[in-house]
């Protein structure tokens, strides 16, 4: 679901659009020109436990918006001990408007540097000060294969990825809800002969983040990854997000990186983490850099492989969230032509080191039919996520999906899942109708104490508080506590009507007892000791 608009006269007239206006439909023409119509704002943003109800999770810096005092019971330094009870991954909902839009190579009118999104590598965020979706997301602008070859032919033809048939960009899209997306004319880039494109930048690919920790306006964006000319990874800088720096080779070090680089702000280390990719002897493995001025890079290290070569992960994007690194790593499977890649979800404490959750199941499962090409499902073939977004009480994951194999012919989307909130990997209970989770240490510094939790029929969640050496706390005992019989989002918990207040300043622990449930997280006035 996308739209053209006409060529714009300056960068300002696309920056003042982009706050006023959305374009309605590009099938919907007055004199042969697009239909424009002013709307009110879409959503007030009002602050919850720290937190913007709409806010990107980590591509836009700021650590204010991070959730604060928020814990996911897959970090496993905050669980003590389990019984009866296994981690398992969320389950998502694709949302019904997908494909939200597509490669137009093909399309009525046709735009030419679309040729093949390939896989997208899509750096979606929500910019709270334009308050509007916006992405970045890789296209060939040139593909020989694809320029020559009609969808409907493809099957009768072997694909031919020819590098020197090929040339890759960095295009721009935005969208008012998050569903209809627009592509709009910026006049930046030339490209055969005329500039009445949405491209941001040629011979690069990259991730893209809004920093508001930089005082500098001009580094506002800042984009991470690769001339593909020289094959030299490096910087670039926005102030807008459109109009972009020439890159900055790192002067020190380079790596591969030739896929989805992406960069975060981490707030516990101060300083901006690059993740890119190494790709030597034929297997692919992630790699870590570091930074204090996005610039001069630290030399890179690998800190995550696959289990084996048929199961490599082929990019990561990270984001900080609830205390906690995550990585939504693709892992590539077969061999070319028949090969498959699956988003799969890593926890870190700090970066470096990094472990999979439920290795070999995907997060955000693939689409079906494949064997029905062009008219498989949409993301049969391949995924490759965006960081997600939250908004209000779910969590929105974009992605890149592509209908058919990774090397051979595939058209690639823009797509979107739906996650409840935390609900990333959750604990249930393990051929049991209950079991129990039971945390670490906690210092308590107030009275709140919420769960989020999917409680399934006749199903229920209950709390005990724990002392120091175990044992329950009169007032705190499991008989006392409020039964969750519902699905639960940031649901206070108290305990004969009272909260946590007459506990401040002490050490405790929390043991939840579930039935036929699933708990993802926990939140409130606390302390985590060993962070």
């Amino acid at each position: 679901m996308s739209s053209i608009t006409p060529m714009w006269t300056s960068r300002k007239a696309v920056i003042d659009f982009q706050h006023k206006a959305l374009i309605i439909n590009n099938n919907k023409s007055l004199n042969g020109g697009s239909v424009f119509m002013r709307i009110g704002k879409m959503v007030s943003l009002t602050s919850f436990l720290g937190c913007f109800l709409f806010t990107t999770v980590c591509s836009e810096t700021d650590k204010k918006t991070q959730i604060e005092n928020r814990f996911l019971l897959l970090d496993s330094r905050v669980i003590d001990q389990t019984e009866n009870v296994r981690l398992q991954l969320g389950e998502v909902t694709k949302d019904p408007n997908n494909p939200l839009f597509e490669e137009d190579f093909w399309a009525d009118p046709p735009k030419p540097w679309e040729a093949r999104f390939d896989n997208m590598y899509p750096n979606v965020i929500y910019d709270k000060e334009d308050e509007l979706f916006k992405i970045w997301y890789k296209s060939f602008v040139r593909d020989a294969a694809s320029e020559a070859t009609p969808i409907e032919k493809r099957p009768f033809n072997r694909y031919s990825a020819a590098a020197e048939g090929r040339k890759r960009g960095i295009l721009y899209a935005f969208s008012e809800d998050g569903i209809n997306w627009t592509k709009p004319e910026l006049g930046l880039v030339e490209f055969q002969g005329r500039r009445d494109n949405n491209i941001v930048m040629l011979n690069f690919e990259g991730g893209v983040l809004k920093d508001k920790q930089d005082d500098d306006p001009a580094r506002r964006f800042k984009m991470f990854g690769r001339i593909d000319t020289e094959r030299q990874m490096a910087s670039a800088f926005s102030e807008d997000g459109m109009e972009w720096s020439e890159p900055v080779p790192w002067p020190d070090y380079n790596a591969a990186g030739d896929a989805h680089n992406n960069a975060i702000w981490a707030p516990d280390l101060n300083k901006y983490v690059g993740i890119t990719r190494a790709w030597e002897n034929r297997v692919r493995t992630v790699l870590r850099t570091k930074s204090t001025n996005f610039v001069n890079w630290s030399e890179p290290v690998e800190v995550l492989r696959g289990e084996n070569p048929s199961a490599q992960v082929y990019s990561m994007p990270v984001f900080y969230y609830g205390n906690v690194y995550l990585g939504l790593h693709s892992i590539i499977h077969g061999q070319s032509p028949h090969d498959l890649v699956d988003t799969e979800l890593a926890w870190s404490p700090d970066t470096k080191n990094w472990q999979f959750i439920s290795p070999g199941e995907a997060l955000i499962p693939r689409g079906g039919n494949r064997e029905h090409y062009p008219d498989s499902d949409y993301d049969a073939g391949c995924i490759f996520a965006s960081v997600p977004i939250v908004k209000e009480d779910e969590m929105l994951l974009y992605y890149g999906g592509s209908n058919y194999y990774h090397v051979n012919w595939r058209e690639t989307s823009l797509n979107l899942a739906r996650l409840r909130l935390d609900g990333f990997a959750g604990y249930e209970t393990d051929n049991s109708a209950s079991g129990s989770v039971q945390t670490s240490l906690f210092t308590v510094n107030g009275g709140d104490f919420k769960v989020n939790a999917d409680i399934k029929d006749a199903g229920s969640l209950r709390v005990a508080v724990l002392d120091e050496f175990g044992e329950e706390i009169t007032g705190y005992t499991l008989e006392e506590s409020q039964a969750i019989i519902r699905n639960a989002t940031d649901e206070s918990i108290t305990w004969n009507g009272n909260d946590l207040s007459a506990l401040n300043g002490k050490k405790v622990a929390f043991r939840f007892e579930i039935e036929n449930a699933k708990i993802y997280s926990f939140s409130g006035n606390l302390e985590f000791l060993d962070l």
